[in-house]
C-alpha cells in the first residue's frame, strides 16, 4: 500500500494567494508557521476531516504549584530569527509567539488560554519607503506586542455552582473560527450542552467588542451573534449562524447582519461533502462545495472543491470585509479545483489537477484577485531512490488573462535520522502573498532549503534559506527558530 504523502507542489502555486471566499479569510492573527512556498495553505487528508472544532492543546503537562487542585498547565514558545535582503535594503527581527492553557474544560471547572506575539525591531529603520516596512514599523518602539487570546472559561462540569445545561462560559478576547467570518472579540460567550432527544441540538452566543488589534480605539464598535448546530440525521451535521458587527472605521460607521448556513455530510465510510453559504444584508455574498473521496484500502484521493464570491463587496464593516479597504470594490468571482492523487505501490504515486477562476466581471482584476487557469501533473516518490527520501516534481500549464506559459517544480524531502529532516527545492507561484509586508508579488521563482531537528520531544530546532527570483525584484530570507514546549 502507498505510505507517502499527499502532493505538497501540486497544491501549491496559488492556494496561499485566494482564499475560498472572503468568509474563508483569516483577520488577523499570528502567521502560519514557517514553512516553504511550495507547502499548500490546505490539501485533503489521507481521510477526510470531519466539523472543525477546538484547538487542540499542545503536550499537557502537570505543575507543580496546581497539581495538588487537580489542574495542568501548558506552553509552547517559538523563538525567532527573521532577516530579509533585497537590494539596498535589509531587515532584522526577532518575533516570539507564545501559547499558555491551564485547566482540563473535561473536568476542571475554571480553564483558560492566552497566545500571543511580541517582536523586536533590530534595525529600527522606520523609512515609509523601506520595502520590508511593516506594521511593527509604525510604532514609536522597537519593541511591540500583540495579543490573540486571553480568556477564562467556567466549565460546565461537576461542582459547578450555577449548574445548568451549558457547557462553557468564556470571558476575554476571543477567536470564534467556525462563524462564518473568522471573529476577534473581547467580550463573553456561552456554548450550551447538546441535547441527545432533538438531534444533538447545541447553541452558542456571543456579546463583546471586535478586537481590532491594530485600531487605535474601539469606541461604539459591537460583535454579537449566536449559533444552532444539531445532528438531525445519520452522518450529516447542519448549522446556522446570525453576526452583527457595528464598527466605526475611518470616519464611517457601518452596521452588518450576517446569515450563513453550513452543512456537513459523510454519504459513505469514504465520501464526505461539506457545503455552505452566507447572506450579509438581504443579498447573498458567498459560497462553498468541498466533496472528499478517499476509498479504504485503495490509495486514492480525489477532492472536487467549488467557491464562489457571489455579488461585489463594497465596503462593509473591518471584521466582514477584510479586501475592500485595500480593493475599493472585492468583485464577485468563481473557483472550480479539482485534485486527483493515486498511489502506485509503496513507492511512487501519481498526482494532478487544475484551478480555474473566473472573474464575473471582465477586466475587474485586482490585488487578491486575478483571473487564470492553472493544470499540472505531479508524480512522486516515498523512500526512493533511496530510504528515507521523498522526491516530487511539478509539471504546470498556466493561462493568466491570456500570457501563457508553462513551469516545472522539484521538492526533496530527507530524512537523515529519526531527529533531522532536510528540504529543499525550487517551486514558482505566479502570484504570491507576502504576509510580513501585506504585498502581492507576480511571477516569483523560489529555491528553498530547510532543516528540522527534533532535539527532544518538547524542542524542536527549525531553520530556514529561501530565494525568490521575482519579475521586478529578488528577495532572500533567513528564518531561524527554536520551539520550547512544556
Amino acid at each position: 500500500m502507498f505510505r507517502g504523502k499527499i502532493s505538497l507542489l501540486a497544491l501549491g502555486g496559488i492556494s496561499l494567494l485566494f482564499p475560498a471566499a472572503p468568509a474563508a479569510a483569516q483577520k488577523k492573527g499570528p502567521p502560519p508557521s514557517s514553512r516553504s512556498a511550495s507547502r499548500p495553505a490546505s490539501r485533503p487528508a489521507s481521510r477526510p476531516a470531519g466539523p472543525k472544532g477546538e484547538k487542540g492543546q499542545p503536550g499537557l503537562g502537570k505543575s507543580s504549584f496546581l497539581e495538588e487542585a487537580g489542574y495542568s498547565f501548558w506552553a509552547d514558545t517559538t523563538f525567532k530569527y527573521v532577516g530579509r535582503w533585497t537590494e539596498g535594503a535589509h531587515d532584522n527581527d526577532l518575533i516570539d509567539y507564545t501559547r499558555l492553557g491551564f485547566g482540563d474544560p473535561r473536568k476542571n471547572l475554571v480553564s483558560g488560554g492566552f497566545s500571543g506575539r511580541f517582536a523586536l525591531d533590530l534595525d529600527r529603520d522606520r523609512n515609509p519607503s523601506h520595502p520590508f516596512r511593516t506594521v511593527d514599523d509604525t510604532y514609536t518602539k522597537d519593541f511591540t506586542a500583540r495579543v490573540y487570546r486571553a480568556f477564562v472559561d467556567l466549565n460546565g462540569v461537576k461542582g459547578n455552582p450555577l449548574k445548568g445545561g451549558f457547557k462553557r462560559i468564556r470571558f476575554g478576547r476571543q477567536i470564534f473560527y467556525e462563524t462564518p467570518q473568522t471573529l476577534f472579540l473581547d467580550g463573553l460567550s456561552l456554548q450550551t450542552l447538546s441535547i441527545p432527544t432533538l438531534g444533538d441540538l447545541s447553541f452558542l452566543g456571543y456579546l463583546g467588542v471586535p478586537s481590532h488589534i491594530f485600531e487605535s480605539s474601539p469606541n461604539r464598535d459591537l460583535a454579537m451573534g449566536g449559533a444552532a448546530t444539531a445532528s438531525p440525521w445519520r452522518n450529516g451535521r447542519i448549522r446556522f449562524d446570525y453576526m452583527h458587527v457595528s464598527d466605526r472605521y475611518l470616519g464611517t460607521n457601518k452596521n452588518d447582519d450576517l446569515y450563513g448556513a453550513t452543512l456537513y455530510q459523510r454519504f459513505t465510510p469514504a465520501l464526505l461533502f461539506h457545503g455552505k453559504i452566507n447572506f450579509i444584508d438581504s443579498d447573498a455574498r458567498d459560497m462553498a462545495l468541498d466533496m472528499n473521496y478517499v476509498p479504504v484500502d485503495s490509495d486514492l484521493v480525489v477532492n472536487a472543491r467549488y467557491n464562489a464570491l457571489l455579488s461585489d463587496q463594497v465596503r462593509h464593516t473591518l471584521d466582514l470585509d477584510y479586501f475592500t479597504p485595500i480593493e475599493a470594490t472585492y468583485y464577485g468571482y468563481s473557483q472550480y479545483e479539482l485534485f486527483v492523487q493515486k498511489g502506485l505501490g509503496d513507492l511512487f504515486y501519481l498526482a494532478g489537477g487544475v484551478q480555474w477562476r473566473e472573474l464575473r466581471r471582465d477586466s475587474k482584476e485586482g490585488i487578491f484577485n486575478h483571473e487564470f487557469k492553472r493544470f499540472y501533473f505531479s508524480p512522486g516518490t516515498t523512500d526512493w531512490p533511496i530510504e528515507g527520501l521523498d522526491v516530487s516534481v511539478i509539471l504546470e500549464y498556466w493561462n493568466a488573462t491570456g500570457d501563457v506559459f508553462t513551469t516545472a517544480g522539484l521538492d526533496l524531502d530527507y530524512r537523515l535520522t529519526e531527529k533531522i529532516d532536510l528540504r529543499a527545492g525550487s517551486t514558482y507561484q505566479l502570484y504570491r502573498y507576502d504576509a510580513l509586508v501585506d504585498q502581492e508579488r507576480e511571477k516569483v521563482r523560489i529555491y528553498f532549503g530547510k532543516i528540522k531537528y527534533k532535539a527532544t520531544k518538547n524542542l524542536n530546532f527549525r531553520a530556514g534559506f529561501e530565494f525568490e527570483d521575482g519579475d521586478t525584484e529578488d528577495f532572500a530570507t533567513l528564518t531561524i527558530g527554536l520551539q520550547i514546549r512544556i
